[in-house]
């Protein structure tokens, strides 16, 4: 968080003495090793956005995550049905962003598409661990949490991190 912190007051806090322009656009694509000219500061501008877009798509899914954790300690206890309501993959945070990145540029990444399954295949793996905690099952839900389930979790966070380095 810090690291992201610093990177917006960098973008929107110029040094004194270097022109806004220069400040803003060229550096972070010299950062980041870009190809585009300064010429073209609304590529460079969109492309900084993508990248504080894909951030809030990570944080929406660890927080889904959270979530799901929470309805697992609670899987046995007497919730009421919005307590107990564990969001599906196209109400969750990351679904809305999927959805709606899905008409941007990095909706045409190959990655992206096998994000879209895995975070799928991730809501589907949490429905089954929550059945089988509710029904007392909890050693087929810490089978399947501790297999499946993390292994889809973490495939998500690493395509989410390789978006973010592209």
């Amino acid at each position: 968080m810090k690291k992201l912190q610093h990177w917006l007051q960098r973008k929107f806090h110029p040094r004194i003495g270097l022109p806004v322009r220069s400040h803003r656009h060229t550096a972070p694509a010299l950062e980041r090793g870009s190809s585009l000219s300064a010429e073209d500061p609304e590529e460079l501008l969109a492309q900084d956005i993508a990248q504080l877009d894909l951030q809030r798509a990570l944080v929406h899914h660890l927080e889904w995550c959270v979530v799901f954790n929470d309805r697992l300690h609670r899987a046995n206890s007497l919730l009421t049905e919005t307590e107990a309501h564990l969001p599906d993959a196209q109400e969750s945070g990351l679904g809305q962003w999927l959805a709606h990145a899905a008409r941007l540029p990095i909706g045409q990444n190959a990655m992206f598409a096998d994000l879209c399954r895995e975070h799928e295949r991730l809501h589907e793996l949490a429905n089954q661990v929550l059945c089988h905690a509710r029904s007392g099952r909890m050693d087929l839900a810490s089978t399947l949490l501790n297999t499946d389930f993390e292994r889809s979790r973490l495939r998500v966070l690493d395509s989410l991190r390789e978006l973010q380095r592209r």
